[in-house]
């Protein structure tokens, strides 16, 4: 059996310029398939209604059979596409989890459900690296319970997931991040074997400052903006708030809270505002969508690759937070997540974590069994505090 071509995905197509012959255009979300382009209507700030089209595309496009089969009789790209779209349209990040929907088909796109056994599941991690598949493969056990759900299959059907990575405990001295921002500020673009005046890696001090300020994620740094709108998160000044949500976004599993800025951050954001900026990280004058490739070549240059990765500038802010005496519950207040998540990965940061057993050790306790009669005839054993306070 052949594997199916693509699915339909969704891609912005950006604005063009009015040329010869030609209008100028907007920019416009496009649906792809079979080689073909098909315009949404929408532009990019209306994600929401660019899934919604794309989902009523797949609708019209693919006829699902809504009647019970056997797993050897069900092709698992019915049960993706189902999920596509049932289920997908209405998640927070439902771009994400169709692009993660279009790389499962690649695989499991020709198989039927009585395909998915331990094996297969075990080749398919072996070809992603068992971080991304796993994701991945979460995903189709989504889409299976879904159509089970619906009763379109009776059988159980269980995907193999690879084991969790290890948790990442790695997080910056203020030495190391200091490192960091200057080379950010200093570093110089090399054409010809020669330096020209072009700091290509500026942009990313303001995202670092920022990351370690606020414990934000990468992506709800890069949507902040000093100005209200739709798909982006809002910085208000005069307030000293952060909007971490964007306009327009459902609510997640991934906590975005509205979160006071601290004062030393606001005056950079002040600066940056006065400077003419409209988002928190911006290229050239635009809003950065990704900075892995710009991360990582930072990385190189300070010695840190491989060992340092974008998210450790989030575990740094934790883990000062801790070291600074905040409780887990206020830090996964301000941060975006819950305490207990705080105290299992980042709970043996905080200095006074086991202050209670240093203080247990040298604290009298009674003795159930010590003879009264001994007792008042021998001097009663003084504890470190006492002794301290007798000599003073």
């Amino acid at each position: 059996m052949s594997r199916d071509p693509k699915p339909p995905r969704l891609w912005y197509r950006k604005p063009r310029k009015a040329g010869k012959g030609r209008s100028a255009e907007n920019g416009t979300w496009i649906i792809l398939h079979g080689g073909r382009q098909i315009s949404t209507g929408c532009g990019q700030g209306d994600t929401r209604g660019a899934e919604a089209a794309l989902a009523a595309y797949i609708a019209q496009r693919h006829v699902i059979p809504r009647k019970r089969r056997t797993v050897d009789e069900i092709p698992i790209a019915d049960v993706l596409n189902l999920y596509l779209r049932d289920v997908v349209p209405d998640l927070a990040t439902a771009r994400k989890a169709a692009g993660r929907i279009e790389r499962l088909l690649e695989f499991w796109g020709s198989m039927t459900l009585g395909e998915v056994t331990r094996s297969n599941c075990k080749t398919f991690a072996a070809a992603k690296g068992n971080g991304a598949a796993r994701r991945e493969l979460q995903d189709l056990q989504a889409a299976i319970n879904h159509h089970h759900r619906e009763g379109l299959h009776l059988e159980a059907v269980l995907v193999t997931l690879p084991p969790a990575g290890e948790r990442r405990e790695r997080w910056l001295t203020p030495s190391e991040a200091a490192k960091l921002i200057r080379i950010c500020l200093h570093v110089k673009e090399i054409q010809n074997s020669k330096p020209t005046g072009r700091r290509p890696l500026r942009h990313l001090a303001r995202f670092i400052i920022f990351a370690l300020h606020t414990g934000s994620r990468p992506g709800d740094i890069l949507s902040a903006s000093f100005y209200r709108g739709v798909g982006r998160g809002y910085i208000d000044l005069e307030n000293g708030l952060f909007y971490r949500k964007p306009t327009g976004k459902l609510a997640s599993k991934k906590l975005q809270p509205t979160t006071p800025l601290s004062p030393p951050l606001l005056v950079h954001l002040r600066r940056w505002k006065r400077l003419g900026a409209d988002y928190v990280v911006e290229f050239d004058g635009r809003p950065v969508k990704s900075i892995k490739t710009a991360f990582n070549r930072l990385l190189t240059l300070a010695n840190l690759a491989g060992d340092v990765v974008i998210y450790t500038l989030r575990h740094t802010c934790v883990t000062w937070a801790m070291q600074a005496g905040e409780t887990p519950f206020d830090v996964g207040k301000y941060v975006g997540t819950s305490a207990p998540m705080i105290d299992r990965h980042y709970g043996h940061h905080d200095p006074d974590h086991l202050r209670g057993v240093a203080k247990a050790i040298t604290q009298r306790r009674p003795n159930k069994h010590r003879n009264s009669e001994r007792d008042s005839t021998k001097p009663e054993l003084k504890t470190v505090q006492e002794i301290q306070h007798d000599s003073n």
